[in-house]
């Protein structure tokens, strides 16, 4: 199944959270254990529920940061352990996932099938890529990936 690019300007995001050193291979055990590190803590950067990103900052072509954040309240104060990740605004591509079970698939496909297919645009390795899962997200809703693009 293909998945719905749509071409959205974002704006940008100072976010707060935990991140995890990983790589194409073992992203699939190690980004669930941020969100694990971080979920317990969230009400420590944030008063009530609110959406929350899954960040991916790239090291190089197989090794990436990934981030369990959401934006923090600026009168709390910075909580130990914690760190921030920046999301800058710009041009995302971004496709809406239907399931958690779906995730692989769609990297898939943004990255490789629908950017190998562009004629308009080229990813821009300059600003990270996102998951965004809205308030109260539940592994069997849908939520988007973005991912950061220029023109050619």
């Amino acid at each position: 199944m293909d998945f719905k690019i749509v071409i959205v300007d974002y704006p940008a995001k100072q976010l707060v959270g935990v991140k995890v050193l990983t790589n194409m291979k073992t992203a699939i055990e190690d980004c669930p254990k941020a969100w694990q590190n971080f979920m317990p803590r969230m009400t420590e950067v944030c008063s009530s529920p609110q959406e929350s990103f899954g960040v991916s900052v790239m090291l190089n072509e197989n090794d990436f940061e990934y981030w369990a954040a959401v934006e923090m309240n600026p009168q709390l104060p910075m909580p130990e352990g914690l760190e921030m990740v920046s999301i800058k605004s710009g041009t995302y591509a971004c496709c809406t996932v239907p399931t958690i079970e779906r995730l692989g698939e769609a990297y898939t496909y943004i990255f490789s099938t629908w950017l190998q297919g562009q004629s308009e645009y080229v990813a821009n390795y300059e600003a990270n890529s996102f998951e965004l899962y809205q308030t109260n997200w539940q592994p069997s809703s849908p939520f988007e990936i973005c991912m950061a693009v220029k023109k050619k």
